[in-house]
Order: structure tokens, then C-alpha cells, then sequence
């Protein structure tokens, strides 16, 4: 199987990092790779910030929500990503953009898998004290953020039990449910 084709299928969201700093122009390789994705009407209305800086990266976390699924699925001291990249669109090029998020932040995960770095995306997001936080004007709305470092944790995709969709640990291994091809194609004529 293709190199890339085997990246689509092993890639996983990871919720526990090193404590590695991530190279500043690795970040910024992710956002120019992610302002190339595909744009409806080729408007190109996405922004993107880059958080490093240690200090800042600890006040953006304590405004971030984890693995719904876990009692306790936060990212413990010592295990926190080292950057994030937040996602954004311009309202005054295009308002409702989501779709280009969407084709973006996948294209930063890919990229970043490629780029041997680790990634969970973070919709649950305490987004007015974000603007507090970085100053941001109103016309950017934050669709995502996403996690960025070197993975501390392996996750393992795992045929769903019972329709149940919700990841968990087992004998210190991580798994994520995925449902069949057959539960997910409708038509294949």
C-alpha cells in the first residue's frame, strides 16, 4: 500500500505529547501547507495563529476540553502539547466557512503525520476568553484548534463493539472504534 495511504489509515488524534519544543518553522510549514487546501470559490478566507511560547500554550490549555469519552481525558502535567495552531475564518471574506476548515484541519493532521508530529484536533474550545487571551478581533471566528507535538501515546484503531463509538484505554493501550465499510457506504451502484 502507498505511503500516504497507509498514513490516511493509521493517523489517530493523541492526547498525551513529549515535551519536545516543536520547530517554529515546522509550524509554519503546517499552516502554509493548510492555506493551500481547496477553497469554495477559491476565496481563501482561513487565518491561522501559531501558539508556542510555553507561558501561552499553559493559559490556551486551561481554556481547552478533552476526550469527552474519558472521565479524566485531559492531557495530565508533563504531557501537554508544546504548540497548538488555532483555525479561523475571515467573516468579512467569507462568513460560514466550515468547510474549509474542515478540508484544512485534515490536511494538518496529514501533514503533520507526514512531518513525524502528532495532532489532536480541539473543538471544545472556550472561545470568548480566547479573543480575551490573544487579542483577536471579532471578525475571525475560531472554528478549531489544533495540538501539535511529538506523541507520548499510541492509538489503535479498533472494529466497534455494539454501535458504542467511544474510544477508551485497555491494558495501558489506547483504541478508537471505527465503523465498517459496510455501516457507512450507502450506495454502490
Amino acid at each position: 500500500m502507498n505511503c500516504f495511504l497507509k498514513q490516511i489509515e493509521s493517523r489517530r488524534s493523541i492526547r498525551k505529547f513529549r515535551q519536545e519544543r516543536v520547530e517554529p518553522g515546522a509550524l509554519r510549514e503546517l499552516v502554509r501547507l493548510a492555506a493551500l487546501s481547496p477553497s469554495g470559490a477559491n476565496l481563501q478566507p482561513l487565518k491561522f495563529c501559531i501558539l508556542s511560547d510555553p507561558g501561552l500554550c499553559a493559559q490556551f490549555f486551561a481554556l481547552t476540553h478533552w476526550a469527552g469519552y474519558l472521565p479524566d481525558g485531559a492531557p495530565k502535567e508533563g504531557e501537554r502539547p508544546p504548540a497548538y495552531l488555532l483555525v479561523l475564518g475571515d467573516d468579512e471574506i467569507r462568513k460560514n466557512c466550515e468547510l474549509d476548515a474542515g478540508i484544512a484541519l485534515g490536511t494538518i493532521g496529514l501533514a503533520a503525520e507526514a512531518m513525524g508530529l502528532a495532532t489532536c484536533l480541539i473543538g471544545a474550545l472556550e472561545r470568548e476568553r480566547i479573543y480575551e487571551l490573544l487579542g483577536l478581533p471579532r471578525q475571525y471566528v475560531i472554528h478549531a484548534a489544533v495540538a501539535v507535538g511529538r506523541a507520548a501515546m499510541r492509538a489503535e484503531r479498533c472494529a466497534m463493539r455494539d454501535g458504542d463509538v467511544r474510544y477508551f484505554y485497555k491494558d495501558g493501550r489506547f483504541f478508537v472504534p471505527k465503523r465498517p465499510l459496510s455501516e457507512v457506504l450507502l450506495v454502490e451502484k
